[in-house]
């Protein structure tokens, strides 16, 4: 995904000042831990402390409520 512009940036900021009266902000992020079979081969990469495997999905929206950035698949064992 190629990163965004700094006019961007500075549109999503007005947005939530304007819209939601939060200045300076530039967007909620969120992670949800999607628990999963154990993938071939994975050994304990998807493996958490809770003793089971998951997948880790993490989004940013904005205030429009729209996605800016989606990253699906991270290794379970990796904290959000």
């Amino acid at each position: 995904m190629p990163a965004l512009r700094k006019e961007t940036w500075r549109r999503i900021v007005r947005g939530y000042y304007s819209g939601w009266n939060f200045p300076k902000l530039c967007g909620f992020l969120d992670g949800k831990n999607i628990v999963t079979y154990v993938p071939a081969k994975s050994g304990s990469l998807f493996f958490n402390y809770k003793e089971t495997f998951n997948t880790v999905l993490l989004a940013l929206v904005v205030a429009n409520c729209r996605f800016v950035a989606v990253h699906i698949g991270a290794y379970g064992r990796q904290t959000i």
